[in-house]
């Protein structure tokens, strides 16, 4: 046995871990407040030194946003490292958003510009499903959908090229990064 198998490498980690660290490193909490007593939350994914790509239904209408980076939440929440942001641009038929803050920000995700999408292949998102801070989930990519309309409660419309997963995501997840 011992002779068929020294050969064999491998990998100290059985799965997405690798994967799960960089990701999330580049994935941020997004509290949106609205008022007094109503806020949202969501995610988002660090493009660059101080710029944030997230869904433009998290940030929409917001008087104040707040991020937080991976890290950055204490156990006692007054002790979190947050950074005010504003909004920089938006693409409202495609519900995206880009915020900015007044900070540097480490770790931001690289975005391939050839990148291959096919349907079958491994989807993976990390984010803050219902309360689940920095969460990670994996599905797969189930079709391609291009010029796909979609609506939210407040009646907002979209129209985008989208890539429908199967993968496990809940309110909090919008706005993080989806992964190959």
């Amino acid at each position: 046995l011992e002779d068929n198998t020294s050969n064999l490498k491998f990998n100290k980690l059985r799965g997405f871990e690798d994967l799960y660290q960089t990701v999330a490193k580049s994935t941020v909490y997004i509290a949106a407040a609205f008022g007094e007593e109503e806020y949202g939350e969501g995610s988002g994914v660090i493009i660059n030194s101080n710029e944030i790509l997230t869904n433009l239904h998290v940030i929409k209408n917001a008087n104040e946003i707040y991020v937080i980076p991976f890290g950055g939440m204490a156990e006692d929440p007054a002790n979190d490292t947050y950074y005010n942001a504003s909004i920089t641009k938006i693409e409202p038929d495609k519900d995206l958003a880009i915020i900015k803050v007044n900070s540097k920000l480490n770790d931001p995700i690289i975005i391939s510009k050839e990148c291959n999408i096919n349907i079958g292949a491994d989807a993976h998102a990390v984010g803050h499903p219902e309360g689940n801070y920095w969460s990670y989930t994996k599905g797969y990519i189930s079709q391609l959908r291009k010029g796909y309309e979609w609506f939210y409660e407040d009646d907002s419309a979209y129209k985008a090229d989208v890539i429908q997963t199967q993968t496990p995501i809940n309110p909090g997840n919008s706005g993080g990064p989806l992964v190959n």
